[in-house]
């Protein structure tokens, strides 16, 4: 394995793992609604996303980057700016924003009020 990929074993608390983490790559084809980029989003970590249909929620997310599906070039270019800038990529004002429409939008708090309301339930 080259000098800078890190392998690790199993860990009892994921945290532990993402805060070794600047920046988080999702790279697929096809997803379904993406929970690791909120989970990174929310964690605090810079995302650099494929442009699919299970990533079209995260563009209001200004700490976000997306790449055209499968347009590797465009990845390794993104990857590049953030390498280069990995210090200012984003500001703290742009992950509190990511946060807070995390928050309002996706939380277990919000997905409970819209089946309450569903099913005609006072919230």
């Amino acid at each position: 394995l080259p000098s800078w990929l890190i392998k690790q074993d199993f860990v009892e608390d994921i945290n532990d793992t993402i805060k070794q983490v600047g920046c988080f790559i999702q790279a697929s084809r096809r997803e379904t609604f993406s929970y690791a980029v909120g989970e990174m989003t929310f964690a605090g970590i810079s995302v650099i996303s494929s442009d699919i249909y299970g990533t079209q929620w995260a563009k209001e997310l200004p700490t976000v980057k997306f790449f055209k599906n499968e347009d590797s070039e465009e990845l390794c270019d993104l990857l590049k700016t953030y390498l280069e800038n990995e210090n200012n990529y984003n500001s703290l004002a742009d992950f509190d924003t990511a946060k807070n429409i995390i928050e309002q939008k996706y939380s277990i708090n919000n997905w409970v009020n819209q089946i309450m309301k569903i099913y005609n339930i006072k919230v």
